[in-house]
């Protein structure tokens, strides 16, 4: 408004001076309405000049903001994209470590048991013979585990080897680690600290076997032959067990030899 005001102040003192210095008075009336028009008209023109240039001013704001919040757009959605990869990938590396876990367990536990199976436990008896440490083998076999499958089914016949590999578990330590090692047969290799009872866990485990009472016949007497074996280094101490338990067989079964 101050412009505007400045501005008409301008044109009244260019035409006042025009008039007294240049013209007769006849011709001021015509003179001074002719230099309004042209002077509103130039200011006419320089306030829309204004108007442009303003205009293209708040043009430039208004289109550097959209590019702003397209370019911010565009990298919101590749944020969201990069996110969703990494969980994508996340997600995946998930699922294939829980096979790998799942294998791994297979690898080392029998399913039906839930004991270590026969891979572990040549694992880990070729770790002892490396060592040189004493150790011990108890060498377990179902008696007449054939006539439970034959007379009872071999569904029956599971719930007979699960049955005694809970039995079993419950005298694992870190020192005592249950196996496994096929059919109805199942080893328990004890470490150098507790080789003083080797007998004792294994009359514990003979006698537990044989106060089972079983759902699908309740008069069934179940029973274990085993064999035990001490040893060391490139001793063959499995042999010697299954040697054990074979007399134990042979000399009327449920008992222990050693």
């Amino acid at each position: 408004m101050k412009k505007q005001d400045d501005w008409q102040n301008v044109k009244k003192s260019w035409m006042n001076g025009l008039i007294v210095i240049c013209l007769p008075q006849i011709y001021i009336a015509a003179i001074q309405k002719e230099l309004t028009f042209v002077l509103n008209q130039l200011y006419s023109t320089l306030f829309d000049q204004q108007n442009y240039t303003l205009a293209g001013v708040v043009n430039g704001i208004v289109y550097t903001s959209i590019n702003e919040l397209q370019i911010s757009s565009l990298e919101h959605k590749q944020y969201v994209k990069r996110i969703s990869l990494i969980f994508v990938v996340w997600f995946i590396g998930l699922f294939i470590l829980a096979i790998l876990l799942v294998q791994i367990s297979n690898s080392r536990y029998d399913n039906l048991t839930e004991l270590f199976n026969r891979n572990m436990f040549n694992y880990t008896l070729s770790r002892m013979k490396r060592s040189n440490i004493k150790y011990g083998i108890i060498m377990m076999d179902i008696d007449d585990f054939k006539q439970v499958n034959d007379n009872y089914g071999h569904l029956n016949g599971d719930i007979v080897l699960k049955r005694l590999g809970q039995i079993i578990s419950k005298e694992t330590t870190n020192e005592i680690k249950a196996y496994r090692y096929g059919g109805e047969e199942f080893i328990v290799l004890v470490e150098k600290p507790v080789l003083p009872y080797i007998k004792a866990i294994s009359q514990r485990i003979r006698r537990h076997m044989e106060e089972q009472e079983w759902e699908f016949n309740k008069d069934l007497v179940l029973t274990i032959s085993i064999g035990c074996a001490i040893g060391s280094g490139e001793d063959d101490v499995v042999k010697k067990a299954d040697d054990n338990l074979y007399i134990s067989k042979t000399n009327g079964k449920n008992q222990v030899t050693m």
